[in-house]
C-alpha cells in the first residue's frame, strides 16, 4: 500500500470536513440554502428602503444597492469566518478522537465553506444587479481580489485569536459576538467614512475593517474618493500580528483544545 504524504492526508481531511460542514448547514435545514442568499439581500433591501425613506440614499456617482453589496458581502464573510472559527472546536470535538483530524483542520474547513458560500451569493447578486441595469463594473479586479484575499487571511487570524480567548474564557463568547454589531456601523459598511464626524476619524482608523471596506471600494468604483488615513500597510501589519499571535497560541494550546 502506497504511503500518503502529510499534505495529501491534510487535504483529504479538509475535503471530508467541508462535506460534513455543507451537510450540516443544508442537510437538516430546508431553508438553509435560501437563507444564505436571503441574509445579504435582506440587509441590502432593508437599508436601501431606509435610505429612500430618509431621502439619503444617494452617494454621488454610485448606485447605492451596488455600494452596499460591495461593502456588505465582504464584511459578512469576514465576520462569519471569525465567528465560525470561534465555535469550531466545540462543534467538532468528537472528531478529535481520530489522530488525522486536528483543530486547525476544522478551522480551514470552516473558512473554505464560508468563502465558497459568500462567493456564490456575491456572484448571484452581482449578476442580478447587472440584469436590473446597475453599473457593476470592477475597475481594478486584480487589486480588488488581492484586498479580498488579504481580508480572508485577516479574518482567519482573528478567528484563531477568538478561539484561544473562548478556550480560556468560555463566557466571553456572547460578548465577542455582540462586538460585531457596532462594528457593522463603525466599519463604513452602510456609509463611507466621509459621512462620519471628522472628530471621530482618528479613533475609527484603529478599526482594520474600515480600512478593508475603503480599499475594496476604491478598487471597484472608478471615481471613489478614499478617506484620509486609509492604509494598506496598516491592515497588512494587523494581519501579520494577529496571525503570529493566533498561530503561537494555537501551538501552545493545541492539546488543550482537543481535550475541551
Amino acid at each position: 500500500m502506497q504511503r500518503r504524504s502529510s499534505l495529501k492526508i491534510f487535504l483529504t481531511v479538509i475535503y471530508a470536513l467541508v462535506l460534513r460542514e455543507m451537510q450540516g448547514r443544508f442537510g437538516r435545514i430546508r431553508m438553509g440554502a435560501m437563507w444564505t442568499i436571503f441574509e445579504p439581500l435582506a440587509h441590502i433591501l432593508a437599508i436601501t428602503a431606509i435610505m429612500v425613506y430618509l431621502r439619503g440614499r444617494s452617494i454621488p456617482g454610485l448606485d447605492f444597492p451596488v455600494f452596499l453589496l460591495v461593502s456588505l458581502t465582504p464584511f459578512l464573510l469576514y465576520k462569519n469566518i471569525s465567528l465560525k472559527l470561534m465555535s469550531s472546536v466545540e462543534a467538532n470535538k468528537a472528531l478529535f478522537a481520530y489522530k488525522q483530524i486536528q483543530p486547525f483542520s476544522t478551522f480551514v474547513a470552516r473558512a473554505v465553506v464560508e468563502f465558497s458560500l459568500s462567493a456564490t451569493v456575491f456572484i448571484i447578486l452581482l449578476a442580478a444587479f447587472t440584469w436590473i441595469g446597475f453599473d457593476t463594473r470592477i475597475v481594478r479586479p486584480i487589486e480588488w481580489l488581492g484586498v479580498i484575499a488579504l481580508g480572508l487571511v485577516f479574518a482567519f487570524a482573528l478567528g484563531l485569536n477568538l478561539v484561544m480567548i473562548v478556550s480560556v474564557l468560555p463566557e466571553s463568547k456572547m460578548v465577542l459576538r455582540l462586538i460585531f454589531m457596532p462594528l457593522y456601523l463603525l466599519s463604513g459598511v452602510v456609509y463611507p467614512p466621509s459621512h462620519f464626524p471628522p472628530q471621530w476619524m482618528p479613533l475609527l482608523l484603529w478599526n482594520p475593517f474600515l480600512h478593508f471596506m475603503e480599499l475594496i471600494r476604491v478598487n471597484v468604483f472608478p471615481f471613489y474618493r478614499i478617506a484620509d488615513g486609509i492604509s494598506l500597510e496598516y491592515v497588512i501589519h494587523c494581519t501579520l500580528v494577529l496571525l503570529f499571535l493566533g498561530m503561537g497560541m494555537y501551538r501552545l494550546r493545541r492539546l488543550q483544545l482537543m481535550s475541551l
